[in-house]
């Protein structure tokens, strides 16, 4: 187990494909439909693009290709979940297709095992732990692993270009 105290942390779950995962929400600011994404070229192919929120450039990343899956189809249940990170001394905001969005619910650090050593070393990077549910297991990811510092800068480029905060 990865904590033997019995502290708990809460998660948002939500749906990839059939596949239930779920992240710390300490580190999500919120959920949003899915709006316009915007296309970066030359970008990874789990890169989606960026999306204006407010004035930020947010760089929207398809988790189901960064974990080795197919695409994400679009539904009326797919949304965006942006997330606060730390990276490179500073808050950025990142977001996640999500196929929907399930609920918060609360985890004993205990009942979390380690993720299985199975796969490629980079899925094991994303994958923060295991637990079990009813009738399933829980997926959960590591959410500061998920966004690269490769990912970080095409987004800081593009925000150079765009001179910070802008509006469309």
């Amino acid at each position: 187990m990865l904590n033997s105290q019995s502290e708990q942390s809460q998660y948002l779950t939500f749906l990839q494909g059939s596949e239930l995962c779920g992240i710390d929400i300490s580190h999500i600011r919120e959920v949003i439909e899915v709006p316009k994404i915007t296309p970066l070229p030359h970008s990874p192919e789990y890169m989606c693009g960026v999306i204006d929120l407010r004035g930020d450039v947010v760089p929207i990343i398809d988790l189901k290709l960064k974990l080795r899956h197919k695409v994400t189809e679009y539904s009326a249940d797919t949304c965006i979940i942006i997330l606060e990170l730390n990276q490179n001394k500073s808050n950025q905001l990142f977001g996640a297709l999500a196929d929907a969005v399930n609920e918060v619910i609360s985890i004993d650090h205990s009942a979390i095992a380690p993720a299985p050593a199975v796969g490629s070393e980079m899925y094991n990077d994303y994958v923060y732990g295991v637990t079990k549910m009813t009738d399933s297991f829980l997926v959960i990811l590591n959410s500061s692993q998920l966004f690269t510092e490769r990912d970080s800068s095409l987004v800081g480029e593009l925000d150079l270009v765009l001179g910070g905060n802008h509006e469309e």
